[in-house]
């Protein structure tokens, strides 16, 4: 069996760090500047193949994959300079791949579970920071996003043309 399916999920995956008191790597950060960055949703379209064992069916499933990636920096104030608040929100472009399994209980009804790894495109941001008159420092952050999803389902088949 085959079939192309989509799908839209959202997500609560973020990550913080606050630079503790006595500063960061090469003392380049001070203590208070926060970097946050955060995934709120996720979506795909697949091709999904399948073998049927009575009311049985196992599946491969892959295809592009889309996800909502945004970054924040804050950079507490320096004697020579104002504090730095920047954010970008991205959507990065990735694949997807998995497998699972469906169970029909009942005609048109199924129960399934699924599981996906996606890997999306790098991201790369650049920030300044006036460390002393007129000299500025420049750093750039670089962000990778995959991702593990384990997904349980209960699917209702629509079936409008009569297809068995």
């Amino acid at each position: 069996m085959w079939g192309i399916e989509g799908d839209f999920n959202g997500t609560d995956i973020s990550r913080d760090f606050i630079v503790p008191p006595g500063g960061g790597p090469l003392g380049l950060f001070l203590p208070g500047d926060r970097f946050s960055i955060s995934n709120d949703w996720q979506a795909s379209i697949r091709g999904r193949l399948g073998w049927a064992f009575d009311r049985f069916q196992l599946y491969a499933t892959g295809g592009i994959a889309w996800a909502n990636f945004n970054v924040e920096v804050a950079l507490v104030p320096t004697l020579f300079g104002p504090g730095v608040i920047a954010s970008r929100d991205k959507t990065l472009q990735g694949w997807t791949v998995g497998g699972g399994f469906e169970w029909a209980f009942y005609p048109s009804w199924s129960l399934g579970l699924e599981y996906r790894f996606s890997q999306y495109d790098g991201d790369e941001n650049s920030f300044n920071r006036l460390v002393a008159p007129g000299t500025l420092l420049r750093f750039a952050s670089n962000a990778d996003l995959e991702t593990h999803e384990l997904t349980a389902r209960v699917n209702y088949r629509f079936n409008l043309f009569g297809w068995q």
